[in-house]
């Protein structure tokens, strides 16, 4: 990996959840500090404070997810009132989706799908796929509880695009889950502890252009990728990272992670 670009603005009131890089190469990141988004442009700069709340026209509560569909359109997940809300570039406002659900992860698949995770309590989780023009379930997998799952606890989906499975990653097991289309486990890896292959608190979760899984490995303070074969294997991508809560893997190639008051890109060599 390459370090690209570092971003760590001086205000005590950042807390940075979520991001996304736009096709413009400009990077939105959610500010949960503020509950504003806040956007950068591929140097860095700040050029926008408070994305999509107009004067007298706030739009969102409680931003807490972000990502950008093909049609180039911004989508967020507003956990105050459990919706989606979609705008342009201009931050012209377009739709509102209802989804009724606490959502902890929101990325868009190859298809130009949206892929959600949701937390159903002790009835276990669900993820959904939607389409991203009216926010209608195409695909939604039940994931049932397991016996050392803490209910209510963060749980993160992605879609690979490779084999048409479903990545799962459980906060409360430090498990990481392949799945098929019915939910049903083909592989899993993960625990609790520091040796590689080992998590303690993951929180994000992202897939390759290889079909292999990164992710946030919070609590051991770096980022894990995994080869997702029969062999099972772990690396550490990126150590003495402090508190990663976000990684996301954009169009151009670049992995971005999120802590809570940065933001570092890094170019996959």
């Amino acid at each position: 990996l390459l370090q690209v670009l570092c971003i760590k603005p001086d205000d005590s009131g950042i807390f940075f959840t979520s991001a996304c890089t736009r096709s413009d190469g400009c990077l939105m990141v959610v500010n949960g500090g503020s509950n504003k988004i806040v956007v950068f442009d591929c140097g860095g700069q700040l050029i926008q404070a408070n994305f999509g709340n107009r004067i007298m026209n706030k739009r969102f509560k409680e931003p807490s997810l972000i990502t950008e569909t093909p049609n180039k359109r911004i989508v967020v997940f507003d956990r105050a009132t459990n919706q989606l809300k979609k705008l342009s570039f201009e931050e012209d406002f377009i739709a509102t989706f209802d989804i009724g659900l606490p959502s902890y992860s929101l990325t868009t698949n190859n298809y130009g799908h949206l892929v959600m995770a949701h937390q159903k309590g002790k009835q276990g989780r669900l993820v959904t796929i939607r389409d991203s023009d009216n926010g209608f379930v195409i695909h939604s997998v039940e994931i049932k509880p397991e016996p050392t799952t803490v209910p209510e606890t963060p749980f993160y989906a992605a879609y690979r695009p490779l084999t048409c499975q479903i990545v799962t990653l459980c906060q409360s097991t430090c498990q990481l889950a392949i799945r098929n289309i019915y939910g049903e486990k083909d592989m899993a890896m993960g625990k609790h502890g520091f040796v590689v292959g080992h998590m303690d608190s993951p929180s994000s979760l992202c897939i390759d252009s290889k079909g292999q899984v990164i992710v946030a490995d919070t609590k051991n303070d770096r980022i894990l990728r995994y080869k997702c074969d029969k062999s099972g294997s772990c690396e550490v991508l990126i150590s003495d990272i402090r508190r990663p809560l976000c990684v996301r893997l954009d169009k151009f190639d670049q992995l971005i992670v999120i802590t809570a008051h940065s933001i570092l890109i890094f170019f996959m060599i």
